[in-house]
């Protein structure tokens, strides 16, 4: 799927997974997206906005580009995703899984400089 903006969907009953998919420049608005696998996935310039991701699991997904606004992403999992860029002021992130490579996604809204 590319450049598709999320509309007219139903967020009743919406349950979905994603595995080996091409998600670039999609915008999910809204969506209840508690428990979404997303797995081996280029999600690029993708827009995630006001969404529900509690618990979610982003497994092998690159996120370059992608926008988190205002999501809930408690107890997601960022683990061994790459190339996010989560502002943790804007998104709940209480108890999100994160590996200490990719710290940086969390810190770089604070224009710092993080050595290895």
């Amino acid at each position: 799927m590319l450049g598709i903006k999320q509309a007219e969907i139903s967020p009743l009953l919406l349950e979905v997974s994603f595995e080996g998919c091409l998600l670039n420049m999609i915008q999910f608005e809204q969506l209840p997206l508690r428990k979404t696998s997303f797995n081996n996935c280029q999600i690029q310039e993708a827009i995630f906005l006001n969404c529900n991701l509690q618990e979610s699991i982003f497994d092998d997904c690159d996120l370059r580009d992608t926008l988190f606004q205002n999501c809930d992403l408690r107890k997601a999992d960022f683990r061994w995703a790459q190339h996010y860029i989560i502002h943790p002021m804007e998104n709940n992130i209480k108890g999100a899984k994160f590996r200490s490579e990719g710290l940086h996604g969390l810190l770089q809204h604070l224009d710092i400089q993080i050595e290895h």
